[in-house]
């Protein structure tokens, strides 16, 4: 019998029916002799059986699930499905640390949501990145077979069930992309199931929106943060409206990594230390760079909104290496002329931009094309002039080593291969553009650090290949030679690398904080032994160096670093106000308030209190399921063996 049929007829061939017989109503089956009983230990299995599958779902207070997880169950995470249980309709908004195991957390809730019969269809909406760790998660750990849905399983669909079946009908169990979910093709076989003369909307009992700030259309931060609100639960939330204090303490688990403790208070996660400024020396070449950008940007004129976002562009590539640079910065002069032709009236750019939103990790792209066309002003001769100066400036940095890169070298050798043979240390760098990154693999394998030793993770990657990478970097050292992994951000996204590395470095800083977190949560996370070192880079004599210059530039960045990687603050809180700046500071206009002061007139939530006394409850509840479920290893034994 498959789990996936509760509730519909089953039919069975009354003739082959094993000891069938027809009890009339009102009466009890016959008592067989005394000989033919069942000893105390068939009966009582057979009870603590009909114990674990008969709980009501008018008892909110036994859990199921964690005994049926094959996970270390951690008090902190059982949050999210007790207060689940406690609620007539499952709303919940799970903004916790990265690396705490908020897929853990969710499979908790499908899993109670399931054993109860409150749920039967379940999606899950994730970035394209994690469908398939949503996958084997569901599987290894929770025995949940769930069906990622893509072009090619939607093929097979058509050819098992015909042109016209619906994989929203069929699969009890989903997983889909957002980028596919997006598409008018996956548009269409929703408007089938939502169409309100066949089915209600309803036509999912659960759904699971991972990373759920990407649903969001465009827009500034707070409408963007005040959409993942709305998602959890549009009857109580509207988007534009500042949500009330208790009700949205009522639906939001959010707890940081320096909160999670035990029972007994002791710190859950290893220590993250100080962030390390590696410390460059730029030659007057490099600095040139940055004030050629700086006089063209000067020099353009039109729309002010699309200029700054050109401006940012480059100067985000430029901070990031010159083969980024001079890629993106090919691209920005096939967009502009030098004579009238651009139309400088509103556009969709003019209106802002999400620096979270930012297409791939390619810079010259088709995406990055689209984007720099759409900001294209026309130039004046002047202009024209400065960008033919930076474009022969950028050419000629291409090929060798920077300072930076020179630096990223030398700490390498320090850390796997001090004295010159390898030891067991593995590093990731990250980098926010493939272009970086292919600059960096030439160079590493220039000095002798590349080879077997060498590993790339990016964006676009084939599945497997991506799979493959992350089991030999999660693999015991004297299993695997790799020992450097040069990363994107595009990559990095739900990827666990905790086992066997606690070294990050930063070669470029986002100009989202949020991504800073994201990438140090590859290693900052539960099963992490060691403390964890996070190291970025800063030009040196930057304490002299005037406003608006280089070295001046990057120390403000890696102050931004520094206050992500050493702080853990809630970035929730502070993340508009990095972002914001950053943007301000890059275009060299004044900051009136101090981004890097921590708001003291910011209330914590209920659900960020008492954190110590929620584990305590949490732990208690867990104690009290056991004793009621009677599930002790003899007993789950015996039923097994009688089984």
């Amino acid at each position: 019998m498959s789990e996936d049929d509760i509730g519909e007829e089953l039919s069975v061939i009354w003739e082959v029916e094993p000891g069938r017989s027809v009890i009339p109503s009102g009466a009890l089956p016959d008592i067989p002799e005394p000989g033919k009983w069942d000893d105390p230990e068939t009966l009582g299995a057979l009870v603590d059986a009909v114990r674990w599958g008969t709980v009501a779902s008018a008892d909110v207070s036994t859990l199921q699930a964690p005994f049926r997880a094959g996970i270390q169950i951690k008090d902190y995470q059982l949050e999210p499905v007790a207060r689940a249980l406690r609620m007539p309709r499952v709303a919940l908004l799970v903004a916790d640390d990265v690396g705490l195991g908020k897929t853990i957390e969710a499979g908790l809730v499908i899993e109670e949501l399931l054993l109860r019969h409150r749920a039967r269809r379940v999606m899950v909406v994730c970035p394209a990145s994690l469908t398939t760790k949503w996958r084997d998660e569901m599987r290894d750990k929770f025995g949940l077979g769930f069906t990622v849905l893509d072009a090619a399983a939607l093929k097979e669909l058509r050819r098992s069930h015909g042109l016209q079946a619906n994989p929203f009908t069929v699969y009890p169990r989903m997983i889909v992309s957002l980028s596919w979910l997006r598409t008018p093709r996956v548009q269409r076989l929703l408007d089938e199931v939502l169409d309100a003369t066949t089915l209600h909307q309803g036509f999912f009992d659960l759904l699971v929106v991972d990373e759920a700030h990407h649903c969001a259309p465009p827009a500034p931060s707070k409408g963007r943060r005040g959409y993942a609100v709305e998602l959890a639960d549009p009857r109580r939330f509207a988007r534009g409206v500042e949500p009330d204090r208790q009700a949205l303490g009522e639906v939001l688990v959010r707890r940081l990594k320096d909160q999670i403790v035990d029972a007994d208070g002791n710190p859950e996660f290893a220590e993250r230390l100080a962030a390390e400024e590696l410390e460059v020396v730029y030659s007057d070449a490099e600095r040139d760079g940055h004030r050629l950008l700086g006089e063209y940007a000067a020099l353009r004129t039109g729309s002010p909104r699309r200029n700054d976002l050109v401006t940012l562009l480059l100067k985000k590539r430029l901070f990031s290496s010159p083969a980024a640079f001079a890629r993106t910065l090919e691209r920005h002069a096939a967009t502009v002329t030098a004579s009238g032709g651009i139309d400088d009236g509103d556009d969709p750019l003019d209106t802002g931009y999400d620096w979270d939103d930012e297409p791939d990790d390619t810079a010259g792209s088709e995406a990055e094309a689209a984007m720099l066309a759409g900001a294209a002003t026309s130039l004046t001769p002047a202009a024209a002039a400065a960008l033919a100066t930076l474009r022969q400036w950028a050419a000629g940095q291409v090929g060798p080593a920077d300072s930076k890169a020179e630096r990223l070298l030398a700490e390498l050798d320090r850390i796997c291969r001090p004295g010159g043979d390898w030891n067991d240390e593995r590093v990731i760098v990250f980098t926010e553009y493939v272009d970086t990154q292919v600059w960096l693999a030439g160079l590493l394998g220039a000095r002798g650090l590349g080879g077997e030793r060498l590993a790339l993770l990016s964006g676009g990657m084939d599945p497997k290949q991506r799979d493959y990478l992350k089991a030999a970097f999660q693999a015991a050292p004297h299993r695997h030679p790799v020992r450097i992994l040069v990363a994107t951000d595009a990559a990095s996204e739900g990827i666990d690398l905790q086992e066997h590395c606690c070294r990050v470095i930063n070669y470029d800083i986002p100009f989202n904080p949020n991504r800073l977190e994201q990438r140090i949560g590859r290693v900052d996370r539960f099963g992490q032994r060691r403390p964890v070192h996070v190291s970025h880079f800063v030009g040196a004599g930057w304490q002299s160096a005037p406003p608006g210059s280089f070295e001046a530039d990057l120390e403000f960045l890696s102050r931004v670093a520094a206050k992500v990687a050493q702080e853990r603050e809630d970035l929730g809180r502070v993340n508009p106000v990095l972002s914001q700046a950053v943007e301000a500071r890059m275009l060299g206009r004044l900051l009136l308030d101090d981004p890097f002061a921590t708001p003291s007139d910011v209330a914590p939530l209920r659900a960020e209190r008492d954190l110590r006394d929620q584990v305590k409850r949490l732990r208690a509840q867990l104690e009290t399921s056991t004793e009621q479920l009677h599930v002790a290893g003899p007993n789950i034994r015996r039923a097994t063996d009688t089984a």
